[in-house]
């Protein structure tokens, strides 16, 4: 994808298009087994939540190597066009290392029983709407994924334009990220005592308060501020561990009521979902700063910002987000399959 053509304009952007078409399509080629894959490996919900906290702690390490070492590539390598090529063939190397790592580490796992997969699309999307639970649990989901991709998008904003630090965005970062590697066993040990939905709507409701709050703070500079991205990173990691722990009991309980698992089925339409999710976030922000009158920058030049713009970009990275993942609570109140034994068919 980083490896086409610069010029004419048309080809090089006939050139990303594709490129970046087949590699998200590799992308869901994998990311759809290795979602349904613990629902195969074990029919305990407390085995499945182990396998998804470790899952989104190891995510956290990839996005923490990725976020902070694909800029000193470019750096290390004179930015730039060959820049960003090795930074590309960086990421590449570490992708190829986390998907053939967790190929290989689960070669001898368990596969109770083999999934049924529709092949038509319609088929597929009916199916997987006609479970209650899926369609409260996705829904919120989904709403969570616009609020998080607002605020990734925001994170270089911010930190240029609100706190007037540009270094300070690899902290945000960081600050945001890699509490999912600490908190993993906190969010655990709260699902086994008080259940997964429970712990959603509490990891849900720090995220939004610390989101808030932020935004109040935001006028003490970065120092201040990190403590509550903090805050939100703690929230963050329980949003996506929970759904993801979540989504196998759904796989079990239908296949509970149908006689047939169809995980495919489920995770193929999350899996879209949510990178749907992920990609309108930016758009959302960017059509916030638009309307705020935002000047793009060019080159390594910065802009002077209205104060209209630079109050966007702080709506953008806090409130806007904080009221994304707050819409989805009276959604994700709604689930109720935690009380279901898996073996029985939810009401």
């Amino acid at each position: 994808m980083f490896a086409g053509p610069g010029a004419p304009p048309g080809v090089a952007a006939a050139w990303v298009g594709v490129t970046f078409l087949l590699a998200a399509t590799a992308y869901g080629f994998f990311q759809v087994p290795y979602v349904a894959q613990p629902a195969e490996i074990t029919d305990d919900p407390d085995e499945r939540s182990a396998l998804i906290s470790w899952r989104v702690a190891a995510l956290a390490v990839g996005i923490l190597l990725a976020g902070a070492g694909a800029p000193a590539v470019v750096d290390a390598f004179g930015g730039g066009r060959d820049g960003y090529l090795a930074m590309s063939v960086f990421v590449a190397v570490l992708l190829a290392g986390g998907m053939l790592g967790a190929v290989i580490g689960t070669r001898n796992a368990p596969t109770l029983t083999r999934v049924r997969s529709e092949g038509r699309l319609l088929t597929t999307l009916r199916l997987a709407w006609g479970s209650r639970p899926f369609r409260v649990l996705l829904t919120g989901f989904v709403v969570q994924a616009l609020g998080i991709g607002v605020m990734l998008a925001g994170v270089p904003y911010f930190s240029q334009y609100v706190l007037g630090d540009a270094a300070a965005g690899t902290l945000l970062f960081a600050a945001l990220v890699a509490p999912a590697i600490l908190v993993m066993p906190l969010w655990l040990g709260f699902s086994r005592r008080f259940g997964k939905r429970r712990g959603l709507l509490v990891s849900s409701g720090v995220f939004t308060s610390s989101a808030a709050a932020l935004g109040a703070a935001s006028g003490g500079g970065t120092a201040v501020v990190l403590p509550f991205v903090v805050l939100v990173g703690i929230g963050y990691a329980g949003m996506q561990m929970f759904p993801l722990a979540m989504l196998p009991d759904v796989i079990a309980a239908d296949e509970a009521a149908s006689g047939q698992r169809r995980a495919g089925v489920f995770t193929g339409v999350w899996t879209a979902a949510e990178t749907l999710g992920l990609a309108i976030g930016p758009g959302l922000l960017g059509g916030l700063l638009a309307l705020a009158g935002y000047v793009s920058s060019r080159g390594d030049d910065v802009v002077a910002q209205s104060d209209t713009a630079v109050s966007a970009i702080l709506l953008g990275f806090t409130l806007v987000p904080a009221l994304l993942v707050l819409a989805s609570l009276p959604v994700l109140a709604r689930y109720r399959l935690d009380a279901v034994p898996t073996q029985e068919v939810p009401a």
